[in-house]
């Protein structure tokens, strides 16, 4: 998995919805700034349940390969 990639995907989903930053967050309850920090690809510290949400939120299934 390429963060970089996931964050870019994620960017590219919120925008088709014509969404903010802001938006996003708060369909999804999180802050503008974890959302942005998702689409700059730092996943580490942030839970894969809330990044599944966030996938979910703009239509999106997040699958995750071993």
């Amino acid at each position: 998995m390429n963060p970089v990639r996931v964050g870019r995907i994620l960017r590219a989903l919120r925008r088709r919805h014509g969404w903010r930053q802001v938006d996003l967050a708060h369909r999804v309850g999180l802050s503008q700034s974890t959302i942005s920090a998702l689409e700059r690809g730092h996943l580490g510290r942030i839970a894969v349940r809330t990044i599944t949400k966030t996938f979910e939120t703009v239509g999106a299934e997040l699958e995750l390969d071993i």
